[in-house]
């Protein structure tokens, strides 16, 4: 998987920052904490992608670590929309993307359209009665 040091610096959840590599290895080590698979089932993908940007990142001098990477304040290019958003809009329920948690929420009166929702990979959170999904 070719990485740029912008998408590593997203992963780890650095960009925008003046990065060092005691830096890096704590983003690491706080990343790891909260996504490794033992403590998150679901978080597995996102401690694979947690790893190979930490990879990529430790195997970079210091000088493109704290270079004009971080210093830009471009925002990272959003992939577009999946069309079963548009239909879900059309259905009349709200379609929410959580960029924290990477997770998008699907709420409103979901009910006849529940079987639609696991075709597309939604689970059921009752404590928010909503729908959610990981969005990679």
């Amino acid at each position: 998987m070719r990485m740029t040091v912008q998408e590593a610096l997203t992963i780890m959840q650095l960009y925008g920052q003046v990065v060092t590599r005691d830096l890096v290895k704590q983003a690491y080590r706080k990343l790891a904490s909260k996504y490794h698979p033992d403590k998150n089932p679901d978080g597995l993908r996102h401690m694979q992608e947690v790893n190979v940007a930490y990879d990529y990142l430790s195997q970079l001098p210091e000088s493109s670590l704290s270079g004009a990477y971080q210093k830009e304040k471009v925002q990272p290019k959003k992939a577009a929309e999946p069309p079963e958003y548009h239909l879900f809009r059309i259905m009349g329920l709200q379609v929410t993307e959580d960029d924290f948690s990477c997770k998008t929420w699907v709420s409103g009166k979901t009910f006849p359209y529940k079987e639609h929702l696991k075709q597309h990979g939604f689970r059921w959170c009752p404590d928010e009665r909503a729908w959610w999904r990981y969005s990679y």
